[in-house]
C-alpha cells in the first residue's frame, strides 16, 4: 500500500460534492476515460476500492467519501498556502500619503512606474503617522512638517509648500488676530491635537484647541467654505479661491513654510520597486505643489 501523492489528493479533491464523472473530469481538465483510467491506478496503489463502478458512473465507497473529504481539505489548504507564497514573492509597494498629496503627487509617478514594471502592485493608505514606517507596514510615505529623529528612517526633501490659515469672507468679516484663535479651529489629521499658531509679534507659538478633526483637507475646505470654521491649509490648494474671494487669509503672519518629504524605512538594500518608485516621484510630481 502507498501512501497518496498531492498530484493523489488533487485528483481525488475533483470528486468533492458527489461530483460525478464527467463533473470531475471537467473541474480537472481530464477527459472521462482518462480520469478513470487515473482512478483506477489509484486504487490499485492504494490496495482499497474508493469507488463503486456503476455503469459508467463512479460511486464513492464509505472509505473514498472519507478519502475525497480528507483530500478536498488538503488540497485546499495547500492551494492558501501557494496563494500566500505567491503574494509574498510578487512586487507590492504600499505607499503611504494624505489623501490630498495622494490625489496631487501620485497620478504622474504611478503611471510612469507601471510604464516601466506592469507587474508591480501598488497600495495606497491615509496615513499621517510614522508608526507603520518603523514597524515596516509600509514602504515609503509622503510627508509633510518635521521629520521625527531616527536612526531607521531615510529620507529626501521634495519640495517645501506653505501653510495658510483660511476662512470664508463672511465669518472672518471685522476680526483682529487675537480674535481668530478663538474661532472653531478644523484640524486636518488624525486627533484633536492643538493647531500651532504664530501670532503676528509674538515669538512663541499660540496653541489652539480645534473643535473638529478631519483626515482631509477638501473635507477641510467644504466645512470653510460653508462657515463652519477655520482651517490651515496648504497654500496651492486653497490658492483658487482665495483668488475668487471664496476664501480669505487670516493671520498672514502664521503663514509657515514646511518641507515635503519621501520618508523610507532604512534597510540594507532598498527594493527594487521602492527605488524606482521614488526616481518617478522626483521626476514627474508636479511643480505647481511645491513653492517656487
Amino acid at each position: 500500500m502507498a501512501l497518496p501523492t498531492p498530484a493523489d489528493l488533487r485528483l481525488l479533491s475533483g470528486f468533492a460534492s458527489n461530483t460525478t464523472l464527467r463533473e470531475a473530469a471537467r473541474r480537472l481538465g481530464e477527459d472521462r476515460s482518462t480520469l478513470s483510467r487515473k482512478v483506477a491506478a489509484l486504487e490499485e496503489r492504494l490496495g482499497a476500492a474508493v469507488f463503486l463502478r456503476r455503469g459508467k458512473q463512479l460511486v464513492p465507497t464509505r472509505f473514498g467519501t472519507l478519502l475525497i473529504e480528507k483530500a478536498s481539505a488538503v488540497t485546499q489548504g495547500l492551494d492558501e498556502v501557494s496563494a500566500l507564497v505567491d503574494a509574498g514573492s510578487m512586487k507590492t509597494l504600499v505607499i503611504a500619503a494624505s489623501p490630498l498629496f495622494a490625489e496631487q503627487l501620485l497620478p504622474a509617478p504611478l503611471a510612469a512606474l507601471k510604464t516601466s514594471m506592469p507587474e508591480l502592485r501598488v497600495a495606497i493608505e491615509s496615513s499621517h503617522d510614522y508608526r507603520e514606517l518603523f514597524e515596516e507596514r509600509i514602504d515609503v510615505a509622503i510627508r509633510r512638517g518635521p521629520l521625527p529623529d531616527s536612526d531607521s528612517l531615510q529620507s529626501r526633501r521634495l519640495g517645501t509648500t506653505t501653510m495658510v490659515v483660511v476662512a470664508s469672507a463672511k465669518l472672518a468679516r471685522g476680526l483682529v488676530d487675537l480674535e481668530v484663535t478663538r474661532l472653531p479651529f478644523i484640524r486636518v489629521g488624525a486627533g484633536l491635537e492643538p493647531v500651532p499658531i504664530r501670532l503676528a509679534g509674538r515669538r512663541d507659538v499660540v496653541a489652539v484647541a480645534p473643535v473638529m478633526a478631519v483626515d482631509s483637507q477638501r473635507a477641510a475646505l467644504e466645512l470653510v467654505t460653508r462657515g463652519v470654521g477655520v482651517a490651515r491649509l496648504n497654500e496651492f490648494f486653497v490658492r483658487e479661491a482665495l483668488a475668487r474671494g471664496v476664501l480669505v487669509e487670516l493671520l498672514p503672519s502664521a503663514r509657515s513654510t514646511e518641507g515635503v518629504h519621501v520618508v523610507w524605512a532604512r534597510r540594507r538594500t532598498p527594493l527594487p520597486a521602492l527605488r524606482a518608485f521614488i526616481r518617478a516621484l522626483f521626476d514627474h510630481a508636479p511643480a505647481e505643489v511645491f513653492d517656487p
